[in-house]
């Protein structure tokens, strides 16, 4: 119980703190996207490694998901919301067929859907508690571009700011954070820790 708790207290932290600019650049739905577009590495992690490796997987895929997205909005090759909609199916399908294609694992895999708050590890703890550390820092560092940003993107690109490179460290701080939560409250509900606090 009081690592479950310890673990809570980080994540809602966390969760409150990078909710604030999901709120403010209106990306409720990147953040829906990024969480289940995390669930393959997920998988993926789980069956190469156990349960060691889930955090691993759901970090190369939350990172792949965050580079994909600011490449396909940035050049405007497709709408904001179609890359979305591509990205967010796409990989929770990959997701899918990997868990229907090991009926052993599934039982326990599903678990990653709903998370396990009560069984979180020390090495989880750890995991969250340097991802808090490198969020803090990212905003530490660029947190009055990122709200210039979030209000002003023209006078933000005027002003001589790299938006792009904005809004690529935003989507992997978002993506941390969901990476950091997966295995405690699941993928389903990160969307509601990066929301609901904000």
């Amino acid at each position: 119980m009081a690592r479950a708790l310890l673990e809570v207290v980080i994540l809602g932290a966390l969760g409150g703190l990078v909710g604030v600019y999901v709120l403010l650049r209106r990306l409720a739905f990147v953040a829906d996207t990024l969480t289940h577009t995390v669930f393959p590495g997920v998988v993926l992690g789980f069956l190469v490694a156990g349960t060691g490796g889930v955090f691993w997987g759901a970090l190369a895929a939350a990172v792949i998901t965050a580079v994909l997205l600011t490449v396909l909005t940035a050049r405007e090759l497709v709408s904001e919301d179609a890359a979305l909609a591509v990205l967010l199916t796409g990989m929770f399908s990959i997701g899918v067929v990997l868990v229907s294609r090991r009926s052993s694992y599934s039982s326990d895999l599903t678990a990653f859907l709903f998370g396990r708050i009560l069984v979180v590890t020390r090495e989880q703890i750890v995991q969250s508690a340097v991802v808090g550390v490198i969020t803090l820092l990212v905003l530490a560092v660029a947190g009055k571009e990122l709200v210039l940003r979030s209000f002003d993107p023209v006078g933000a690109r005027a002003a001589g700011y790299r938006t792009g490179l904005l809004d690529l460290a935003l989507n992997l701080v978002i993506a941390l954070v969901i990476v950091a939560a997966v295995q405690a409250v699941g993928t389903i509900l990160v969307i509601a820790l990066l929301v609901v606090p904000a």
